[in-house]
């Protein structure tokens, strides 16, 4: 049936006019790493505009999504892992199709058909006996994500009434939707021609697409493909009313954990693997602290960035409770007030600090360089290509600062780490488990007083640790902007360039004076240039 459905694919994709090949894998928009240059100008007086963007690419976890949000089935999709680009895997420009990723969801559609009962199948598609044209309109609706036209619908009729067996031939069809270039890619469209700019505001279901994607990782649900056939979506108070419903649902749980994901790389906490004196105590507690530090962004997103980075309370499985020296609650989660002082929000979650570390001693340099990049929107110079990358070995006889201090406190390597390793050093009461001390275990007492410079006004300064600056974090316009920046890159699904200056400053100024409110910043988004237009082709300011 396999060779059938792939056939059968290629045959629609030539029918329906929507072959995206060539057009998919073009290189677009140069990446802003959020400093200076063109492509980092943000004005409060640029046009409405947009770059170009080809058509996206579901990621697995989007099309996982979108196939249990269709067919109301679990699906696990065993696909080649994405291409990263400024953190973000769900970038249009890098994540294309290949020939084993292609062969893989050949695979997939055929065992999730195959596995659908006759109820499942009637319920999902709408019919099991006389599936005419019309009969399957509103589950390719939901499908394809917008209407497809009647010659589109009785070619997929025809697909179930060819199989002969009606059980049969709705699973095939189920297994040429999740193969239909319609389903696998974010396909637009407008409203009107492109205006002498080559600017043109999408239509209304691709409005619903890019809103359902940016805050569900899926497809729109019936309510939203509803208000786009009305033409309400238009409407921009429809459209923040929408993002305030969208969040409201349990689907925003996979957006938050899908940008937090993607952003501070977490899934390396997964396969965390931890040696030294506590190795044993630690071992395959990856994914506990993985459930742990994504429980904890999920609780406190919707209280906004200053809880997020801020908040001394930590959630925590029941199994790292007692690690920490913490009574577990009896509950598989729960949140945890650890002594006054000790933390402050997601930087200093032990989840976070075993991941900044070496599997045995903490690493204030992977500490320093994530703050800076993740936090601040400052890229440090790479290191050169002969630079020893090793960790120095480790001594009771002395601190982590005392052995990085003589590791990277000699030129070339000074005047790049003086910028980031103080950072880390603010976070050096954080051993390689993310447990919190004072001294070391000969009794050395552990120095995290700090100077950081030529960060930012907001941020240079003196601090005596971690918590201290993470609260200055919270307070700050350029982490703010920086966060904000991440979330229009995460939402636009490609690099920003000087095309997207009205948008980031939309979403940094409603950030900014929401005091970082997540709602405020995802309606800036919403309706913002960068989801309401679209531009036909790129031009010289989208090549990299």
């Amino acid at each position: 049936m396999q060779g059938t459905t792939a056939r059968l694919a290629i045959s629609l994709v030539g029918l329906f006019g929507l072959a995206c090949t060539g057009v998919v894998s073009e290189p677009g928009g140069r990446a802003d790493p959020g400093g200076g240059g063109p492509s980092g100008e943000v004005r409060e007086d640029a046009p409405d505009d947009t770059a170009w963007a080809p058509a996206a690419l579901l990621t697995t976890a989007q099309y996982e999504y979108a196939i249990a949000d269709l067919l109301g089935v679990e699906a696990e999709v065993a696909l080649p892992a994405e291409n990263r680009a400024d953190h973000f895997i769900n970038n249009a420009h890098e994540h294309v199709a290949t020939a084993l990723s292609e062969e893989l969801r050949v695979e997939a559609a055929g065992r999730i058909a195959a596995e659908m009962s006759p109820e499942e199948l009637e319920a999902r598609v709408g019919c099991l006996e006389g599936c005419t044209a019309e009969a399957l309109r509103p589950f390719l609706r939901r499908a394809f994500r917008g209407e497809v036209p009647r010659e589109e619908r009785e070619a997929f009729a025809a697909v179930v009434t060819g199989a002969g067996d009606p059980v049969e031939g709705l699973r095939l069809l189920v297994e040429v939707v999740l193969l239909s270039p319609q389903f696998l890619y974010r396909i637009e469209g407008a409203t009107e021609p492109p205006d002498a700019d080559g600017l043109a505001a999408v239509d209304a279901f691709t409005l619903a697409s890019r809103l359902s994607f940016l805050l569900w990782a899926s497809g729109p649900d019936e309510a939203l493909l509803d208000l786009a056939e009305s033409g309400e979506l238009l409407d921009d108070a429809v459209v923040a009313a929408e993002v305030r419903r969208m969040i409201a649902d349990p689907r925003f749980g996979r957006t938050v954990s899908s940008f937090h994901g993607q952003w501070l790389a977490l899934d390396a906490i997964d396969v965390l693997e931890k040696a030294g004196e506590a190795g044993d105590q630690f071992d395959g507690m990856g994914p506990s602290w993985r459930r742990s530090l994504d429980a904890h962004i999920a609780a406190r997103l919707p209280l906004g960035l200053e809880a997020l980075l801020t908040s001394s309370d930590m959630t925590l499985t029941s199994d790292l409770a007692p690690l920490y020296g913490l009574e577990p609650t009896g509950e598989a989660l729960g949140d945890y007030a650890f002594p006054e002082g000790e933390r402050a929000g997601l930087l200093t979650h032990p989840a976070m600090m075993a991941k900044l570390a070496y599997a045995d001693q903490d690493s204030p340099i992977a500490r320093g360089v994530f703050v800076m990049e993740r936090f601040l929107c400052v890229d440090p110079p790479a290191p050169p290509a002969d630079v020893d990358l090793s960790p120095p070995p480790v001594s009771p006889d002395s601190t982590s600062r005392e052995r990085f201090e003589v590791r990277t406190g000699e030129e070339p390597c000074a005047s790049c780490h003086r910028q980031f390793n103080p950072i880390g050093y603010l976070f050096g009461g954080y051993d390689a488990y993310g447990r919190f001390a004072t001294e070391t275990s000969s009794g050395r007492a552990i120095d995290t007083a700090a100077e950081l410079r030529r960060l930012g006004p907001e941020v240079d300064g003196d601090y005596v640790s971690a918590v201290e600056l993470t609260q200055q974090l919270s307070r700050s316009d350029q982490v703010r902007d920086c966060v904000a920046d991440q979330w229009v890159r995460y939402g636009l699904n490609r690099p920003t360039t000087a095309h997207d200056a009205r948008t980031r400053y939309l979403a940094r100024q409603a950030f900014r004076e929401s005091a970082g409110d997540f709602e405020a910043l995802l309606t800036a988004i919403a309706t913002g240039p960068g989801i309401r237009l679209m531009r036909a082709a790129r031009d010289e300011g989208d090549e990299q």
